[in-house]
């Protein structure tokens, strides 16, 4: 009975179709690498995502179509309406159009790139039965890149003695799978890193990588990461797991990014949601503990604010006072 069904199904999805037009039935996605693959499934799940032209949308077990069955349906009514004259329930036929499989291979390669696969190999077949078409892509992974190592490369002694002090923390572990993600999360925390201790004009563009291989040494930068690397990576292809060793590299060029800063002058306006709210010259000001204070009127305490602000502003513990002074 399921199986009449199904048959049933399958002659109505491409009813309407028009001769030399076919029915994209499926988008297959074989992955393979002579090497273990890990993380093997969202690497797969990732690649199928990049496919550009979908299928239409089949139940759960992938067999009945079941939103296009019901456009096949009132086929008269519908096939003239705009998509957006459709109900939710309903799709039209997706013919096959070759022209995307080259760039869904091309989308998959940059991503395998990024994954630390810089030798992925893949190839596309366009299978046709009756008025259904079925596309295949054969990804030969290759083998990925672990980290052997990361040199830090710091001309600032102040900065080169933060990354040093969180190297713990340092997301480019060894034997890691090298993946660019993964050096771009690195590159995010350093920045926060030496941010937090004072050098708040230290950006992203600060830091640059160098990745060295068994044959090779290519340098990297935010503008063209994958095509730079594309070029210049000449390792053996046949090694069992590569290995690389990320230099991380800060150049002491810009001394506003490279100065720490601290903090000088602290104002607090009791009174004013903006400091534009009012003008600071003509009202009357006191200064406790290094906080100046600009005031209509006194609505609360400056003491207690200078009292917590102080220690605050110090990262140091709050004693607690007697009488709220």
């Amino acid at each position: 009975m399921l199986f009449l069904l199904c048959a049933c199904f399958a002659a109505c999805s491409t009813k309407h179709l028009a001769p030399g037009t076919h029915l994209l039935r499926s988008n297959d996605i074989k992955l393979y690498s002579p090497t273990v693959i890990y993380r093997k499934g969202e690497i797969k799940d990732n690649l199928q995502r990049l496919v550009i032209q979908k299928t239409n949308t089949y139940n759960t077990f992938g067999l009945l179509p079941g939103k296009l069955w019901f456009y096949n349906l009132r086929y008269g009514k519908r096939h003239l309406l705009p998509d957006s004259a459709l109900s939710k329930n309903e799709e039209r036929p997706v013919l096959i159009d070759t022209s995307t499989i080259t760039k869904s291979v091309t989308s998959m390669a940059r991503y395998l790139f990024n994954q630390g696969y810089f030798y992925a190999q893949i190839t596309d077949s366009v299978y046709y039965r009756g008025k259904k078409a079925k596309v295949v892509y054969n990804i030969n992974a290759g083998n990925n890149y672990l980290i052997k190592g990361v040199e830090y490369r710091i001309k600032d002694p102040g900065v080169a003695g933060i990354a040093n002090r969180g190297a713990e923390e340092c997301l480019l572990k060894p034997d890691r799978a090298f993946t660019f993600s993964t050096l771009d999360e690195e590159q995010l925390r350093l920045v926060a890193l030496i941010r937090n201790q004072g050098y708040y004009r230290f950006t992203q563009d600060n830091i640059r990588f160098e990745l060295d291989t068994l044959n090779a040494t290519y340098a990297t930068d935010n503008a063209n990461l994958i095509e730079n690397a594309l070029t210049r990576i000449t390792t053996n292809k046949s090694a069992e797991k590569p290995t690389l060793t990320v230099a991380l590299i800060i150049d002491a060029v810009d001394t506003l990014s490279q100065h720490p800063y601290t903090i000088g002058s602290v104002a607090v306006y009791p009174n004013s949601q903006s400091e534009q709210d009012d003008d600071t010259l003509s009202m009357p000001s006191d200064v406790i503990r290094e906080i100046n204070f600009y005031y209509k009127h006194k609505d609360v305490s400056n003491k207690v604010i200078a009292h917590y602000a102080y220690h605050r502003l110090r990262c140091l513990p709050v004693p607690q006072q007697k009488n709220g002074f």
